[in-house]
């Protein structure tokens, strides 16, 4: 990080920091962060705070660091910028409740990188040009009771690449894709609103030789109109284990419902 810019950076543990505001534009020629919370840095609480980035880097880093309590923030990119909302970076059983993200700037709203166990509740994630949430190498993450939202022509709101064991449950996702499960394996998806906006689109995709997925008591709606190869459930090529399928509901504007290409010999679409 030498050379990078960083307003307020934690390195400590057990602290509290609670109405602060940390904004800046960009920082030239180097990585700029509002907040960053450094290796080791654990068991501290952001609550009501503003961070806002116009630089390249997230406005909230967590880097490394685990059990942070993250609660009713705001955290913006500002247009150009090429940072994130909040930056999750090998950091594990945190905790986030209550806050917007907001991603611009071909940056996502959410990115997690190889983090596990946190737990994202009652938020707001929206971005207006790529992913909302992106989980690259991430497991055993929740996302419950929140709003995940793309305006990103062709990009899914949320993006789950080679993780294993996230649930997202009792959530609403909007995106020209809604969710896109690649690559991923114990993915599991309950009473959840999964809403595709484009008209080749889906409400939800399983490929990339992901393995098994459990989708239930959930809703496929199509907003975008029947284009070619729109579908409220398509199973890309490569696919394999149990597809468990319960209790959902598909409507909407689809050229098909469920579209399913070939699987591997050895997958179950119950």
């Amino acid at each position: 990080m030498k050379g990078d810019l960083v307003l307020i950076g934690v390195r400590g543990s057990s602290n509290t920091m609670t109405r602060n505001y940390s904004s800046h534009k960009n920082f030239s020629g180097s990585q700029s962060y509002p907040v960053y919370l450094f290796a080791g840095a654990d068991y501290n609480t952001i609550r009501l705070s503003t961070a806002i980035t116009g630089g390249y880097g997230g406005a909230l880093n967590i880097d490394r660091s685990s059990f942070n309590i993250v609660a009713q923030n705001y955290l913006k990119t500002l247009t150009g910028s090429g940072g994130d909302g909040l930056d999750l970076l090998s950091a594990g059983f945190n905790a986030f409740s209550s806050n917007t993200i907001i991603g611009e700037a071909n940056s996502a709203g959410l990115y997690c990188n190889l983090s596990s166990s946190n737990t994202i509740s009652q938020n707001n994630i929206s971005d207006t040009t790529v992913e909302a949430v992106r989980l690259a190498g991430c497991s055993y993450n929740t996302i419950s009771l929140s709003t995940v939202t793309s305006a990103g022509t062709g990009f899914a709101a949320l993006y789950l690449f080679k993780g294993s064991s996230n649930t997202i449950v009792n959530s609403y996702v909007q995106g020209s894709t809604a969710v896109y499960v690649d690559g991923s394996t114990g993915t599991v998806i309950g009473g959840s609103i999964l809403v595709s906006t484009n008209s080749s689109g889906a409400a939800l995709a399983l490929g990339g030789g992901s393995v098994n997925l459990t989708l239930a008591s959930s809703t496929l709606l199509g907003t975008g109109g029947p284009g070619t190869g729109s579908a409220g459930l398509r199973l890309m090529t490569g696919n394999t284990g149990l597809i468990s399928l319960t209790s959902n509901t598909v409507r909407g504007d689809f050229q098909y419902g469920v579209f399913a290409a070939t699987q591997t010999p050895n997958t179950n679409v119950i």
